[in-house]
Formats: structure tokens, sequence, C-alpha cells
């Protein structure tokens, strides 16, 4: 009897010893002065998944199956996760762990017994959205300057509703700095 598959690799019910579902659920924390904390639920963290098998030489080849069990992990390429008869969703293997439990005469693996962590893959395309740019005039040189800036050249770019002024200026340490400033 089938108990898992994910993607070419079928996991039969001899070889199925237990597996482990994790969810984290995130929480922000809110400090406050006198009153209690407060949390703000934010959502889920992406599943993950544990499964202990057992490759053993009298149903299958273990060496052969483990192989293919990283085969398939070293593409990091997302393949579906069916347990029983329910599909889980698409998942990415993220760790395996394996322990050769027993070796024949020949030097060959009789059982060797596998964790595999899964994490789910969720892709999300990238949104983009294009930006116009307006450019306005070029900077004019103002000889005069203000009393709020320091007594350097200021270089003003004007809107073209002409409302507010972008002003070039150094501050104490030397920075340049720009200071966008209503007209009067």
């Amino acid at each position: 009897m089938n108990y898992a598959s994910f993607g070419s690799i079928t996991f039969k019910l001899q070889s199925y010893q237990n597996h482990q579902e994790e969810i984290d659920y995130v929480y922000a924390k809110h400090e406050t002065i006198f009153a209690s904390s407060s949390l703000q639920f934010m959502g889920t963290e992406l599943e993950s998944l544990k499964l202990s098998i057992r490759f053993h030489r009298e149903f299958c080849n273990p060496i052969q199956e483990y192989k293919k069990l990283k085969d398939i992990s070293n593409k990091g390429k997302a393949e579906k996760l069916i347990i029983a008869t329910r599909l889980i969703g698409n998942f990415v293997i993220k760790k395996i762990s394996s322990v050769t439990k027993q070796l024949d005469i020949w030097g060959k693996p009789v059982i060797i017994d596998c964790d595999i962590e899964f994490q789910q893959f969720i892709e999300k395309k990238l949104q983009t959205r294009k930006i116009k740019i307006k450019y306005n005039a070029p900077a004019k040189k103002i000889l005069k300057s203000s009393s709020k800036t320091n007594k350097n050249t200021n270089y003003v770019r004007q809107t073209k509703q002409d409302d507010y002024v972008l002003k070039k200026v150094k501050n104490k340490d030397g920075f340049e700095m720009y200071v966008v400033e209503k007209k009067k």
C-alpha cells in the first residue's frame, strides 16, 4: 500500500515509520508603558513536515532509493507531497538525515533509516509597475541665502506648480542635504 509520494518517489507502507507536521504562527508583540503588552496576529509561517522512513533490502534497493531521494532534493524543485490520499501541497526537501543500520557481508546496506524534512513552497510572482518620471527645470543658482540655512550657495529646483522649492544646503557637520520649502 502506498502511504506517501513526493515527485517520482513513492513510499510504501513497509518503509514508512512516522511523520510530524509543524505550523508556526507569527504574532507581533506591542510593548506598552503601564498596561500589559498586547499581541497582534500576523499570519502563519510556511508549513514544515518531517517523515521518518526505512529503506529495507527485502522491499527495495536501499542505495538506489536513497540516491533517488538525494537527486530529487539536489534539483531544488518543488514537488507535490501526498500523504495517504490527501494532497498536502507543494514542498521542497529541506534536510535529509540518514543512518545505515545494518550491512551485509559484502558491505552493502540492508537497512537505511532516513529522516526527511520538507518545507512548504509557495511561489509568488514579483509584482512590478511602471513609474512615470517627470523632469522639472534644471537647478538655478540663488545668490541669497535664507536665515534657516548656512551661508553656502543654495540650489533650487522648482516644480511646475511653483508651490515648493527644493534647496540644497550644508548642515553643521558639513553634509549636504535637500530641504523642501513651500514658497511664500
